[in-house]
């Protein structure tokens, strides 16, 4: 079967990459295959497509086998992978379709971490999914053919001024040096929990959550977005957030309720580093454990306050205000920020 797909390159923020050589196979003849870009990565954003190669129009077959090679400049080393792809995973995705009947997926986007690791995953404009996580093999990097892709021979040469170029990734190495070797499969790590927006009021008393009263006017959920570390995001909002599913841990969620007109949306911004410690706690050895995270609101009081809870828990594990920040707009206006508050301007969109 055919499908209409664009493919793009990605790398984690401040880790660029470059790509000598790639090729996604999706048949037999000799031309059936696609490359994924040979541009310099520096994108905001770890699994977003960005750079896409050309459209093609007729449709094609999906990829089933992937070989890249390329460069970690902030490690001057180089990396090849060649494996397989999950090919039955990605055919049931691409047959995907939202609620216009238009596929879900229009995207295939390989991201490049240092250490080797390569990410696949499947992009479109409201929602993206993790495919695949490999480890790619260092290569020597005198056997490199760096002329075929830059003018110097020396491959240090190349990355140093890679990074001289750019102030941001000069500065983040000098003041932090090499990211730690497993972080990047942290944050690739997928758990099965689903999100439980629990609107209550907050007694300041008696510190606990209330229900409302008959006679108030009780909020009602409209929606939840998320965004994760692993560089998925899902902005359907067709109520599949709300069930158990895979995920990476979130990087953002927004929750959408009004009360009555008044229309609300509160933005949960997460730290990597400060969640790890927190779904350890909660999954231990084992991810695949259901999950709820809890996410209790109450606008009146100003009071958000993220959790975890699963079976066997006496009471929900509440996530540290230090690893938590929190937007919150009513009517479209600023009504609330946490005094821990530090995103930069615009993050919410």
């Amino acid at each position: 079967m055919m499908y209409h797909y664009s493919t793009s390159e990605s790398c984690p923020p401040l880790y660029p990459a470059k790509i000598i050589d790639s090729m996604l196979t999706y048949g037999d003849e000799e031309d059936d295959w696609i490359d994924v870009g040979q541009n310099i990565c520096l994108h905001p954003e770890w699994g977003a497509a960005t750079a896409a190669d050309e459209w093609c129009r007729d449709g094609r077959l999906l990829p089933y086998h992937i070989e890249i090679k390329w460069i970690s400049v902030i490690e001057h080393a180089c990396y090849r992978l060649d494996t397989d792809l999950d090919s039955d995973s990605m055919e049931k995705a691409f047959g995907v379709k939202d609620k216009e009947g238009k596929p879900i997926y229009r995207f295939i986007v390989v991201g490049m971490a240092p250490y080797g690791g390569v990410a696949v995953w499947l992009n479109g404009y409201k929602k993206s999914c993790v495919l695949d996580w490999h480890k790619a093999q260092m290569m020597d990097a005198t056997g490199v053919d760096v002329n075929k892709i830059m003018a110097h021979s020396k491959l240090d040469v190349f990355c140093e001024e890679t990074i001289a170029a750019d102030e941001f990734v000069a500065s983040n190495l000098s003041q932090h040096g090499l990211p730690d070797h497993h972080l990047f499969d942290r944050m690739m790590q997928q758990f099965t929990y689903r999100f439980l927006p629990i609107l209550k009021k907050w007694d300041k008393d008696q510190e606990e959550w209330m229900e409302y009263e008959e006679d108030e006017t009780k909020p009602s959920l409209d929606f939840v977005e998320v965004k994760c570390h692993d560089g998925t995001f899902d902005r359907l909002r067709d109520g599949s957030l709300l069930n158990y599913h895979e995920a990476g841990k979130p990087s953002r969620i927004c929750v959408g309720w009004h009360v009555g007109k008044r229309e609300y949306s509160a933005y949960f911004f997460f730290s990597h580093d400060g969640l790890v410690p927190v779904f350890r706690a909660c999954y231990g050895a084992h991810p695949e454990t259901k999950t709820d995270f809890i996410l209790q609101i109450d606008p009146g009081s100003n009071k958000y306050e993220p959790a975890l809870f699963r079976y066997g828990m006496k009471e929900p594990l509440t996530i540290p205000e230090n690893t938590c920040q929190v937007l919150v707009f009513r009517n479209k206006f600023e009504c609330f920020r946490s005094p821990n508050y530090s995103q930069p301007k615009g993050a919410w969109r």
